[in-house]
């Protein structure tokens, strides 16, 4: 199991640490605090410095901070990871067309969903902050299970993205193509593939907006990391 490591000025152990840091910050240190963990790759260790004008507070549990910084860090990589193949299929795809920008929103779709009378039933006997978090996870979660079906619409170089805020219940799509592209035909195609997951009702509720056109990598990465 992993714990924390203290080292404290107060028992003359920081001096081996100090040339680290600069002479203000080695000055107001008090303690450091030293927490190893793994990810999926390699050891880390991350690194708690406390200062002698701050109040002490209690260390979170090691086990509990060992497994959250595990999954930041892997979701971290795993994102540069998916970046990186973001940014090779769209140097693909620019060598076919300039790149054509989508929205798809589901916002109205989630929002048709929690309209079903179980659901307002439940949510009515809950207050408002309550309500607003957990319309928030089942936005997420909708978005989440809709990019696992449709994503397989979109091949390399055609790229899809989960917007940065999953609760917004947006994803990005840039497509490349020789020929004009035919919107309705491919709003078709992700109504159908939403259906079993949405219900009828739900998916005519589903948005694909247009967001134009770039020649450029640069912009095509920023659109599907920003909007």
């Amino acid at each position: 199991a992993f714990e924390w490591q203290c080292f404290s000025k107060d028992f003359n152990e920081l001096s081996p640490f100090l040339p680290l840091f600069d002479d203000q910050t080695s000055m107001d240190m008090a303690s450091l605090y030293f927490l190893p963990f793994n990810d999926k790759e390699t050891p880390m260790i991350f690194v708690l410095a406390e200062f002698s004008d701050e109040e002490q507070t209690a260390l979170p549990q090691s086990s509990a901070c060992a497994s959250t910084l595990k999954k930041i860090v892997e979701y971290k990589r795993d994102e540069q990871r998916e970046l990186a193949e973001i940014d090779e299929s769209i140097e693909k795809g620019l060598e076919i067309s300039s790149a054509h920008f989508f929205i798809l929103s589901l916002k109205n779709s989630v929002e048709k969903l929690m309209q079903n009378v179980e659901i307002e039933r439940k949510l009515s006997k809950i207050d408002m902050v309550d309500r607003i978090e957990l319309k928030a996870r089942i936005t997420a979660a909708v978005t989440s299970s809709a990019y696992a079906t449709i994503a397989p619409l979109f091949k390399s170089p055609n790229c899809i993205h989960v917007d940065e805020t999953p609760t917004s219940g947006d994803m990005k799509i840039v497509l490349f193509a020789k020929d004009e592209l035919d919107e309705k035909l491919l709003s078709f195609h992700i109504v159908s593939m939403l259906q079993p997951l949405l219900g009828e009702h739900a998916t005519k509720h589903t948005l694909l907006l247009s967001a134009g056109i770039c020649p450029i990598k640069k912009g095509a990465v920023a659109f599907l990391q920003n909007g």
